[in-house]
Order: C-alpha cells, then sequence, then structure tokens
C-alpha cells in the first residue's frame, strides 16, 4: 500500500499559510498599537508644552500686574507728597501774612458780593 502525502502537504502549507496571516496580523496589529502609543506620547507632550506655555504667560500677565500696581502706589504716594507740600506752603504763607482778618476771601470764601479786587488781591498773596 503506498500512503500519498499529497492532501496532507496541502493541508499543512494551507495551515502554514493561515498560522502566517495570523502572525502578519498580529505584527501589524502592533505596529498599529506602537504607532498609536506614540502619537499619544507626541499629544501628550504637546499638551504639557501648551499647559507650560500657558503658566509662563499667566506668569508674566501676574507679573506685568504687580508692576503697574507699584507703579500707580508710586505715582499716588507723588501726588499725596505734592498735596501735602502744597498745603503747608499755603500754611507758611498764611502765617507769615498772619491772621487776614481784612481779607474777605480767606473769611468768608462763598460770599457772592466778593469783589474782583478782593478776589485778586487774595490770590497775590495779600501784598501790603
Amino acid at each position: 500500500m503506498v500512503f500519498c502525502m499529497w492532501p496532507f502537504s496541502s493541508r499543512k502549507s494551507e495551515r502554514d499559510r493561515i498560522l502566517e496571516s495570523l502572525l502578519a496580523a498580529d505584527v501589524k496589529n502592533r505596529e498599529l498599537e506602537q504607532a498609536i502609543r506614540m502619537k499619544q506620547s507626541e499629544l501628550e507632550m504637546r499638551k504639557l508644552e501648551l499647559e507650560y506655555e500657558h503658566l509662563e504667560a499667566a506668569h508674566e500677565e501676574k507679573r506685568r500686574d504687580l508692576k503697574f500696581k507699584d507703579e500707580m502706589r508710586a505715582a499716588q504716594r507723588a501726588r499725596a507728597a505734592g498735596a501735602r507740600e502744597q498745603k503747608a506752603r499755603k500754611a507758611q504763607e498764611r502765617a507769615a501774612h498772619g491772621n487776614n482778618q481784612g481779607c474777605r476771601v480767606c473769611s468768608e470764601p462763598s460770599y457772592a458780593g466778593l469783589t474782583s479786587e478782593e478776589i485778586l488781591w487774595h490770590h497775590n498773596g495779600h501784598p501790603q
């Protein structure tokens, strides 16, 4: 009896082809998974970069706001110092000219009957 291997050999090659196609599909799936992981890593890195840029921008904006507030405080202090100096000068002028009993502008600044000569004399510093 002659035993023919032909039908079995074709089955073996068919089985080999199926295994090869399964292995090829598995390799392709692994390559796709690797590509997906790489893309996810890139996206995560980009997300971190954007978050870092956002934090830098927020820090820069906060720094500018603090600088602006400091400048405004300095300007306010300068205006207050100027007002104090002006008030002190007026007090010295009043002290230098005495009580100014004869000046109706000093004693009654809202009086409607003040004359232009009285106002001018008052603004010129009560000259004698």
